[in-house]
């Protein structure tokens, strides 16, 4: 099991649009307004923080699991490191047989938006009056 890495935001996009899309757990707080990636599972971060194990549910069945916030620079790393901790504990004692691959999106929901229409269908409820420019 290795320890998280990060992705680019192309590389989530094409995983998003495959047969086997990853979890995406993103992890802001009351700045998810303005937007979010579509089928994003919101879980802020001081709640994943205080008991990763409750979240495992989400991951079951899954190959990836993607954390982000804003900017992917701390709450974002830290939640995708946390996670994989409750993941590896979970794997030994035997609640999970399979584990997936947990990794950080590379600049966060900021860095995702700024593909413009390339990934406008994969982005939902977005306002622009929240975000410097797409």
């Amino acid at each position: 099991m290795s320890a998280p890495s990060y992705i680019s935001r192309d590389t989530l996009a094409s995983m998003l649009r495959s047969s086997n899309p990853p979890v995406v757990i993103d992890v802001r707080e009351d700045d998810r307004i303005g937007g979010h990636i579509k089928s994003s599972v919101h879980i802020p971060a001081p709640d994943l923080r205080r008991d990763p194990s409750l979240y495992l549910k989400h991951v079951k069945g899954k190959d990836t699991v993607v954390f982000h916030c804003m900017y992917s620079q701390l709450r974002g790393p830290t939640c995708a490191v946390r996670f994989w901790y409750a993941l590896d504990k979970a794997r030994k004692d035997g609640r999970l047989q399979s584990v997936p691959e947990v990794v950080i999106l590379e600049g966060g929901f900021a860095q995702f938006i700024k593909a413009g229409k390339a990934h406008d269908d994969l982005i939902e409820a977005f306002d622009p009056r929240y975000h410097s420019s797409p």
